[in-house]
């Protein structure tokens, strides 16, 4: 009975131990069951939150989390949950409102774009990634590349006026001082004074004037056959044109412009007085004699003689008698002035305070003549210059001053005779 008892006991124990026990077994599987659904929900919000996937976590901000599948047991899935959490815990993403911790690459940043606002307060932008490498560049100072350094600066300002000159390949440029080369072709364009004494070796001119003493130029665009001469063209007072010489004259007795036909003898005593006659040379001429004749003389004697441009601004001829004291033809040698056709002047003037009497062409009786040498509005084609040096030609004389003085030397001009 005892025994029956007894096992009847053990079959109710075993009976109500495996009920209790199934119930426990029954909770811990609800339990399970409820974890997994648990952590697969967080692991869906979480790849929601962040976009990860476990395909491509690597490239993704956020932990790695592996799947705990529904048919899994809690007792084997214990070291999947805790490498969850430890994942979960090491690759979080700090919430701060200035600073995410860790971060070492962003990836996607490369690709932002454009920044358009905000303002830069890092440090100074370093060269090898485009920046200056400096906050405080020298003000107004150039800039120059250099290399892995970044940048330099021209050494100095140079002074005002000075340019910014190349020193050749690899050499940095410095401030020099203008300059024109001497070995450089230039094409001046403008107007360009030089006042200093200058040498020009080769002038050309093309299709242009070309200024000498303020008159211009215009020159032929050939050369000219040997022995011509460039003169004025009569139909352009600019253009120049080759002409052949004329023959050359040997000796030749100029006749006076105011055509004085007779001729007289002429006291010519004060050696402040320059007596004048104009008279045209219609030929090329190189005068290497002048001669004249004296009528009579008082006491050696000697005479300046002159011949000056139609202007009298040039004095071509200056040359002084030798001194005579007898009358008679005397002549005087000349260092070979060339004279072009045009109009002269000859003038004398004497040296001393005797007497000479000079042959001269003379208006005579010939009233028509005077008149119209010396009553027709302009120069008198010959007369005198007064309030001279004693004995002196002068440089230079105003043909407008010459005045008419009948009776003396005031109305002729000296016969000249002119050799070569």
């Amino acid at each position: 009975m005892f025994q029956f008892l007894t096992t009847i006991f053990v079959g109710i124990t075993l009976l109500m131990g495996g009920v209790f026990g199934y119930e426990k077994i029954n909770q811990e599987l609800i339990g399970h069951k409820h974890l997994i659904r648990v952590l697969n929900e967080k692991q869906e919000e979480i790849e929601k939150k962040f976009l990860l996937t476990t395909d491509s976590l690597d490239a993704k901000l956020g932990a790695a989390i592996t799947n705990i599948a529904a048919t899994d047991t809690l007792r084997d899935s214990r070291s999947t949950i805790n490498t969850n959490f430890t994942n979960l815990n090491t690759d979080k993403i700090e919430v701060s409102t200035t600073t995410v911790g860790n971060i070492t690459s962003l990836p996607n940043l490369a690709t932002i774009g454009t920044i358009t606002t905000g303002v830069w307060n890092g440090t100074v932008i370093g060269v090898a990634y485009n920046g200056t490498g400096t906050t405080s560049p020298t003000t107004n100072q150039v800039m120059l590349g250099n290399g892995s350094s970044g940048f330099k600066v021209v050494n100095g300002f140079g002074t005002s006026g000075q340019f910014l000159t190349s020193q050749g390949v690899s050499t940095a440029p410095t401030w020099t001082t203008s300059a024109v080369s001497l070995t450089d072709s230039y094409a001046w364009t403008g107007l360009h004074t030089f006042t200093a004494t200058t040498t020009i070796s080769r002038l050309d001119v093309t299709g242009g004037l070309a200024r000498f003493n303020g008159v211009d130029y215009g020159f032929p665009s050939l050369i000219g056959a040997a022995g011509d001469v460039l003169t004025i063209d009569r139909l352009s007072s600019t253009t120049l044109k080759w002409t052949p010489p004329a023959t050359s004259t040997v000796s030749v007795v100029l006749r006076p412009s105011s055509g004085a036909i007779e001729t007289a003898d002429v006291v010519v005593s004060t050696n402040t007085i320059m007596s004048c006659g104009k008279f045209i040379l219609p030929f090329v001429m190189t005068v290497n004699k002048i001669s004249l004749n004296f009528a009579g003389v008082s006491g050696a004697s000697t005479l300046d003689i002159g011949v000056y441009s139609q202007d009298g601004l040039n004095k071509l001829i200056d040359v002084t008698t030798s001194s005579t004291s007898t009358p008679g033809a005397i002549s005087t040698a000349v260092s070979a002035v060339r004279l072009t056709p045009a109009d002269y002047w000859a003038c004398v003037i004497p040296n001393g305070t005797s007497n000479v009497t000079l042959s001269m062409w003379s208006a005579g009786n010939t009233t028509a003549i005077r008149r119209i040498s010396y009553d027709v509005d302009g120069p008198n084609l010959d007369g005198i210059i007064t309030g001279l040096s004693a004995g002196t030609l002068p440089a230079t004389f105003a043909t407008s001053s010459l005045t008419f003085a009948a009776g003396s030397e005031g109305n002729n001009a000296p016969i000249i005779r002119f050799d070569n």
